[in-house]
């Protein structure tokens, strides 16, 4: 995957083949933090803001299941008045984590900074289980729910 600027000031997610074959799989108001496909290359999950739809509502962050034959965007997690996070795909493909970042635009001693410079005050971690067999379930509409986890953190990252 790779990221275009578009010339309206949204930023689309591109799917680039080595046949040489290009396709827009997502386009949003915001930034494209991370992509990471499924082990089956079937499905490319994707951290992304959005600028908020009403006025006066600040960035939400979202995480997406994309399949890549379709193009179908399932929404697997929305958080209002986000701009940032990290997500890791457990090698198996059966559970995402991802954290959920606090910042604050106060000034702080805090070594620890989100990529606008804002210090981290806390990060609270979820998990969120993934469905294995998402092409044959026939309840298409239905997304797993995230568990938050007992430990606080932040940038979680699957060990092999």
């Amino acid at each position: 995957t790779m990221v275009r600027f578009n010339p309206d000031a949204t930023r689309s997610l591109i799917l680039a083949t080595n046949q040489g074959v290009k396709r827009e799989l997502l386009k949003t108001t915001g930034y494209i933090l991370k992509t990471q496909f499924d082990p089956t290359n079937q499905i490319v999950f994707c951290l992304y803001t959005r600028l908020g739809r009403d006025k006066g509502s600040g960035t939400e962050l979202y995480l997406s299941a994309i399949d890549v034959l379709t193009g179908q965007d399932t929404t697997l997690v929305r958080r209002p008045n986000k701009i940032n996070g990290h997500m890791s795909l457990a090698p198996d493909g059966s559970q995402l984590l991802f954290d959920d970042i606090e910042a604050s635009e106060q000034r702080s001693i805090s070594v620890l900074k989100n990529e606008i410079g804002q210090a981290i005050t806390g990060g609270t971690l979820w998990m969120l289980p993934l469905n294995s067999n998402r092409q044959s379930n026939s309840s298409k509409n239905s997304v797993p729910m995230a568990s938050k986890l007992s430990i606080s953190g932040i940038q979680p990252s699957w060990l092999p």
